[in-house]
């Protein structure tokens, strides 16, 4: 059996971008990480239905 892949990325948003996920973490008392690991995942979800879907 192999092991998942696993990956860190530190990412540093600016302006109005930031702004936005600020507003969301706060409304959901969330971290930001949670926030921008979520609206990835919801992208990815819409781009690769197929592959997420398995997982």
């Amino acid at each position: 059996m192999t092991r998942p892949t696993e990956i860190q990325a530190a990412v540093r948003f600016k302006g109005e971008i930031a702004e936005i996920i600020a507003k969301m973490a706060k409304d959901d008392d969330r971290s930001h990480a949670y926030i921008v690991k979520k609206l990835i995942e919801e992208r990815l979800g819409q781009l690769y239905p197929e592959q997420l879907a398995t997982q």
